[in-house]
């Protein structure tokens, strides 16, 4: 349930950040979900990656939409790639690594141990010193 409404406010944020902000105020939205929701670094990471991709995709197709294909006709021969396959990763990555630096953030500054941790990890450690 956190991951839905951390993917959710992500998108919220991001969408609202982006209104009205340049394009790269989309990492703010999800540096701020990751430090508001603290789930794991690959949970948050992950919700991160899908939330803004996802927005990113819809915002794109909705241009292209309304300019009828012009500027993806010709954008299209000059990568190996179509340009929503790279719209979808470029800010899919931003947004993955926004909401791992609000996720670390949240750690450094309040001092809270990571989530998900194995319980396991210090048993060991001082017995064999």
């Amino acid at each position: 349930m956190k991951f839905l409404g951390n993917y959710l406010f992500t998108m919220l944020a991001g969408g609202l950040c982006y209104l009205i902000l340049p394009w790269w105020s989309i990492a703010v939205g999800a540096c701020v979900a990751a430090f508001l929701y603290p789930l794991t670094a690959w949970v948050n990471f992950i919700s991160g990656f899908f939330a803004i991709a996802v927005l990113w995709l819809g915002h794109a197709w909705w241009i292209d939409y309304h300019n009828n294909g012009i500027v993806v006709a010709s954008i299209n021969p000059l990568f190996g790639m179509r340009v929503w396959e790279l719209t979808f990763l470029v800010g899919g990555l931003v947004g993955g690594f926004a909401a791992l630096t609000g996720r670390y953030g949240r750690e450094a500054i309040l001092g809270e141990a990571a989530i998900g941790r194995s319980r396991y990890r210090n048993k060991y450690r001082n017995k064999y010193r």
